[in-house]
C-alpha cells in the first residue's frame, strides 16, 4: 500500500503489480463479504424473479401465466441462471458475484483511466467493502445489481471518448439492456445525454455534430425497447404487456406524486440505509459540491460524467413514490467514482508533496473506517441469519423458507398452491405451482389501478386449479372471502402464525381444500432468535 500511495498518480500510467494486487485484494474482500451471507434465504422479490424464471422455461408466458409489473430482464436473467446453473439459491447469489465483481473491475479501470492509480485502488475498495452492505440488501440478488454492471459499461465507454459512433452507441445500447431490468435507468440516460451533448459541443462547437452524437446515443435504449415491445405484439401479449410494465407501473411507481418532494425524502429514509456506509455517502456529498466547485471548468470532461451518473442515478433512486433499500444500491458505483475524482482534485501536481501524502493516507485510513463500519454495524463477522438486512427482511425471508418447505413436504408435486400476501417464496421454496398469475397481491389490493378486473381473474383462476393449500398474511377482500369459506377449511391444527418481527402486525393463516385435506402439520414458525 505504502508504494501505491507514493506512487504516480497519473492516469494512464501503465498498471504495477501493485495496481493489480489492490485490485485482486479488492475483488477477493467482495467475494468473501458475500459468501458470508450465502446462505440467507432469498428475499421475495428475488424469490419472485426465480419462480417466474423457472416458470418460463417451463413454456408459461409473461404477463400472461405468470404476471409481474417489472420489465423482462430480471426474469430472462434468472430463467437463464437457472437453466445453466441449476436452480438453488446459490445459482441466483452465484450470478450476482459475477456481476458484482464486473462492476468491481469496471470502476477500477473507469477511476484508474481517468483519476490515477491510487485513486482507482481506493475507489475499488470502498465499493467491495459497501457492495454487500446488508442495509442496502447488498448481501442478495437484486436487479439493481445487474443495472449498475450495464451503466457503467455505459460509463467505461462514454468516457473513453464520445467522438467514435460505435463507441456512444454501444453505451446506449448498454443502458437499454439496464433499462429492461428497471425503467428508472431513463434518469441516467437523460442526465448523460445532457453530458454527451455538452462535450461533443465544447469539443467544436457544432450544433450538428452535437446533435448527431445525442441522437447515436438514443438509438441504442430504443432499439432495445424496440425489439422488446415488437417481441410481445408479435406473439400476441402487448396489452398485457402495456398494462403490466407501463399502465400498472405508473401508478405502483406513485408518479402521480410531486417528484420534487421525494428528492428531499431521499435523505429520510425509513430503512437505516445511511448507517453503516454512513462514511461513503457524507464523503461522497462532499466530493460531489467539490467536483462543482474545484473541477466546474472540466464538467465536459470525466468529472462532468461523473457527476451527470451521481444526479442521473439519484433521481433514479427517487422517482418510484416509495423508498427500499436496494434502490439507494444505484447509487454506489457513482459514489466511489465521485469520492475518487475529489481524491484526483485534491492530489493534482507533484505526486510526493505534503497535500497528496496527507490526502493518499487518509483515503486509506477512510477505506479501513468503511470496513469497520460494516463489521460493526451489521456483524460482518457474526452468523449470517443475525447480519441480515432490517428485520422485516430478516423474517420474512425465513418465513417463507421454512413455510414454504412445509407446504411442499404435504402436498403433491402436480398440487397448486396460493398465498394471499406478499411472500413468493412460498412458492419458490415449495417447489409448487401458483393456481394463478398473480404471485404477489399488490395488483389486487383497493388502491391499485385495474385490481377489479384482477381480481376477477384471480377468482377464475382460483376455480379452475384450485390449490390445495391457501394462506392467507392479508386481509381478503369479499368476493375471495366468500369463495375461501366455501372451498376451504382450516388446516388442522388450526394454524395462526405470527410471520412478521411486529406480533400485532401480520398472522398467518393455513387454508386446505375441503375434498383434499392435507394431513396434520404444525403451521407455527419459532424463529430463531
Amino acid at each position: 500500500m505504502a508504494d501505491c500511495i507514493a506512487s504516480d498518480a497519473s492516469p494512464h500510467a501503465a498498471p504495477t503489480r501493485g495496481d493489480w494486487f489492490l485490485l485482486g485484494a479488492s475483488a477477493a474482500l467482495l467475494v468473501a463479504l458475500r459468501l458470508h451471507a450465502f446462505d440467507l434465504p432469498l428475499e421475495t422479490d428475488e424469490c419472485n424473479y426465480a419462480y417466474i424464471g423457472d416458470q418460463l422455461l417451463d413454456g408459461d408466458r409473461l404477463y400472461v401465466d405468470v404476471w409481474d409489473h417489472q420489465p423482462p430482464g430480471v426474469f430472462v436473467l434468472f430463467a437463464a441462471a437457472s437453466a445453466v446453473l441449476g436452480h438453488s439459491d446459490a445459482a441466483y447469489r452465484w450470478v450476482a458475484i459475477a456481476f458484482s465483481l464486473a462492476s468491481l473491475f469496471l470502476i477500477h479501470g473507469i477511476a484508474r483511466r481517468h483519476f490515477g492509480a491510487f485513486a482507482g485502488a481506493v475507489a475499488a475498495g470502498a465499493f467491495a467493502i459497501t457492495s454487500s452492505d446488508p442495509g442496502l440488501a447488498g448481501e442478495g440478488c437484486n436487479r439493481e445489481i445487474y443495472m449498475n454492471t450495464f451503466a457503467l459499461g455505459a460509463i467505461a465507454l462514454l468516457m473513453r471518448d464520445t467522438k467514435t459512433k460505435p463507441r456512444t452507441f454501444a453505451a446506449g445500447l448498454l443502458l437499454g439492456v439496464a433499462s429492461v431490468f428497471k425503467t428508472v435507468v431513463a434518469a441516467q440516460w437523460v442526465l448523460l445525454v445532457v453530458w454527451v451533448a455538452a462535450r461533443q459541443y465544447s469539443a467544436d462547437r457544432s450544433i450538428r455534430s452535437t446533435a448527431k452524437a445525442a441522437i447515436v446515443f438514443y438509438v441504442g435504449p430504443l432499439g432495445v425497447w424496440v425489439a422488446v415491445c415488437g417481441y410481445f405484439a408479435f406473439t400476441g401479449r402487448w396489452e398485457p404487456f402495456v398494462d403490466a410494465v407501463f399502465l400498472y407501473n405508473l401508478g405502483y411507481s406513485g408518479a402521480e406524486q410531486a417528484t420534487l418532494a421525494r428528492l428531499f425524502e431521499f435523505f429520510d429514509p425509513v430503512f437505516q440505509v445511511f448507517n453503516s456506509a454512513q462514511p461513503l455517502w457524507n464523503v461522497a456529498i462532499i466530493a460531489a459540491l467539490g467536483t462543482v466547485l474545484l473541477s466546474w471548468k472540466r464538467l465536459t470532461g470525466a468529472y462532468g460524467a461523473v457527476m451527470a451518473y451521481l444526479v442521473g442515478s439519484f433521481v433514479a433512486v427517487c422517482l418510484p413514490g416509495r423508498f427500499w433499500p436496494h434502490y439507494y444500491y444505484l447509487l454506489l458505483p457513482p459514489a466511489v467514482l465521485v469520492c475518487a475524482s475529489l481524491l484526483a482534485r485534491l492530489t493534482e501536481g507533484e505526486a510526493s508533496s505534503r497535500r497528496a501524502r496527507v490526502v493518499r493516507w487518509g483515503s486509506v485510513v477512510w477505506v479501513a473506517i468503511l470496513l469497520t463500519c460494516e463489521s460493526v454495524h451489521y456483524g460482518l463477522l457474526a452468523p449470517a441469519d443475525i447480519s441480515a438486512p432490517h428485520p422485516v427482511y430478516r423474517y420474512r425471508q425465513a418465513w417463507s423458507r421454512v413455510q414454504g418447505r412445509r407446504v411442499g413436504a404435504v402436498t403433491d408435486s402436480d398440487d397448486t398452491v396460493f398465498m394471499w400476501g406478499e411472500d413468493a417464496g412460498i412458492y419458490y421454496y415449495s417447489g409448487r405451482k401458483c393456481a394463478s398469475r398473480y404471485t404477489m397481491i399488490g395488483a389486487l389490493l383497493d388502491n391499485a389501478s385495474g385490481a377489479a378486473d384482477r381480481r376477477r381473474t384471480l377468482l377464475r383462476e382460483l376455480s379452475e386449479r384450485r390449490p390445495r393449500i391457501v394462506l392467507i398474511a392479508e386481509p381478503e377482500f369479499p368476493e375471495l372471502r366468500a369463495f375461501l369459506q366455501t372451498h376451504y377449511l382450516a388446516a388442522s391444527p388450526k394454524a395462526l402464525d405470527r410471520h412478521d418481527a411486529n406480533p400485532e402486525k401480520t398472522i398467518m393463516i393455513a387454508l386446505t381444500d375441503r375434498d383434499r385435506p392435507v394431513g396434520h402439520i404444525d403451521w407455527e414458525w419459532r424463529p430463531r432468535k
